[in-house]
């Protein structure tokens, strides 16, 4: 029973809510209908609670319905029509049958006025930028990227049995990039210290526990030693996870709209500036082919 009336409680301070932002929209005035089997006995359910200065938590659980709880507020300028009232209000005029078959019969290739041309020009107008309209003002690199290569891996299936315990696929590719994005290959080298920097990465629960399994620690040493990142330590200017805002040409995103511009956004693995130029390193876990000049100018 509890339970019960404490879920209509619940139920009664929603609609009280939505009553509020209701009434609380108006700018200058507000015009309330309703409707009630009887004016006579409405008129004495308002003029009863009009002098009311509290109004009882009781009335306010019985009332059914909004015009109850807005009766109870006190409202004193209240107009009451009844169904003869409303019929003289809305009495349909004589003509408007003829009006209508007017209207109906009318002979759309004749010239009633001289402005006929100019009406057909401005409702058939067409916006000589509508392709910008369904452009998007940011466009990140993953979602463009995703939309430049449609297609997707087939991974092969594998029964449970099979399976190791090693993360495989996309998890693989995440738990790789998490540890290049924590690990400080700027100044740990070798694979002792790249071992028990990433033992105390998974330590800190800054990457997960799966991540000793993954990574390959000979190919991280010669990653730390290689002569790019020899190169980042020269570098005056150098980051990781750098995020980024540049202008894109339209049709990169939209073949069909020319000369618009929108904001591509992403985050650079780690770039570093030479002899005034940006360098760009890019994680990947898959296998690149450095002779195939289609997969190197994909990415």
């Amino acid at each position: 029973m509890a339970i019960k009336q404490a879920i209509r409680n619940e139920n009664i301070s929603e609609e009280m809510r939505v009553l509020y932002v209701a009434l609380t929209r108006a700018r200058e005035k507000l015009y309330i209908t309703g409707q009630v089997k009887s004016n006579e006995d409405f008129k004495e359910h308002v003029n009863l609670y009009n002098n009311e200065i509290n109004i009882d938590v009781g009335l306010v659980r019985k009332s059914n319905n909004y015009l109850d709880w807005i009766a109870l507020a006190g409202i004193k300028n209240i107009t009451y029509m009844t169904k003869a009232d409303l019929n003289g209000v809305y009495q349909v005029e004589p003509e408007l049958d003829n009006k209508i078959d007017d209207l109906l019969n009318i002979d759309i290739k004749k010239s009633y006025g001289e402005h006929k041309q100019e009406i057909y020009d401005k409702l058939n107008y067409t916006y000589a930028y509508q392709c910008a309209v369904g452009l998007p003002q940011k466009v990140s690199v993953t979602k463009l990227k995703n939309e430049l290569t449609p297609e997707k891996e087939i991974v092969q299936y594998v029964p449970k049995f099979a399976l190791d315990d090693t993360p495989q696929g996309t998890l693989r590719g995440t738990i790789i990039h998490s540890v290049f994005e924590h690990l400080d290959y700027m100044n740990i080298t070798t694979a002792s210290s790249i071992k028990d920097e990433i033992r105390r990465l998974i330590t800190n629960e800054q990457i997960v526990d799966d991540a000793i399994k993954v990574i390959n620690i000979s190919k991280m040493v010669s990653f730390a030693n290689s002569s790019v990142i020899n190169r980042m330590r020269r570098a005056d200017y150098k980051f990781k996870e750098q995020p980024f805002v540049y202008t894109l040409n339209s049709e990169r995103v939209d073949e069909n709209c020319a000369d618009e511009k929108v904001l591509i956004q992403g985050i650079v693995d780690a770039c570093f500036i030479e002899n005034n130029e940006i360098i760009l390193i890019d994680y990947k876990s898959d296998y690149v082919d450095i002779d195939n000049k289609q997969q190197g100018k994909k990415y």
